[in-house]
């Protein structure tokens, strides 16, 4: 049997608690997995097979144009979860792509086997359907940033959500998240300088709404 790790034990039993039975038959599915730095989970145009629970690390996803633009669309970090979960639910080629900004750890497993496996023990049912319920959160607040916050503010709204951001990610990758140049961020991080503003708000874990 596999180990199941303490910080996503921690992590999912917020969405409830689980049976040893469970406990165990889903640590049976998770492998651990290394992944060097520029490394790939997913890349575009693959199957989406593996949902990966993230020990340490970062990660991003992303969208990549037939031109070469690359547009971030998420950051993953320790206690996330990541998988590309629309692409993984369509059966399709991926859209996305699912990269390392450094040297990570994950417990991988593949994800038809764990939507399998979530439809037997309700608690691990509810949990994954807690998950998605958070995931889906996840996004239309980032739809609703992107739609209603300036550039500013979603800068603020980032560094709320993630207060590692700017020790772990560089800062190209974050100004591709925001929508806005290097300049542009640049000018943000020197205003927040001046403001006294501070750099490490409270941190948020990925089953956070």
């Amino acid at each position: 049997m596999n180990q199941f790790h303490p910080q996503i034990e921690q992590s999912l039993s917020e969405f409830g608690s689980f049976t040893p039975e469970a406990l165990i038959d889903l640590s049976a599915l998770l492998q651990f997995r290394r992944f060097d730095e520029n490394e790939y989970l997913l890349e575009k145009g693959q199957q989406a097979t593996l949902i990966a629970f993230m020990l340490s690390g970062a990660m991003r996803e992303f969208y990549c144009t037939e031109d070469g633009n690359e547009f971030n669309k998420a950051f993953v970090f320790t206690g996330f979860v990541t998988g590309s979960l629309y692409d993984l639910m369509s059966n399709k080629p991926s859209t996305a792509t699912i990269q390392c900004l450094k040297a990570s750890e994950c417990l991988v497993c593949n994800y038809n086997d764990y939507i399998t496996l979530s439809k037997k023990p309700p608690c691990l049912e509810k949990i994954h359907t807690q998950i998605i319920t958070r995931l889906f959160c996840l996004k239309v607040e980032r739809v609703h940033d992107l739609l209603t916050l300036d550039s500013y503010q979603r800068y603020q709204r980032l560094l709320e959500m993630y207060p590692q951001i700017e020790d772990e990610i560089q800062q190209y990758q974050i100004a591709s998240f925001l929508g806005i140049t290097s300049v542009s961020l640049s000018r943000f991080r020197r205003k927040n300088r001046e403001q006294g503003k501070p750099s490490s708000p409270k941190e948020r874990s990925f089953n956070k709404c």
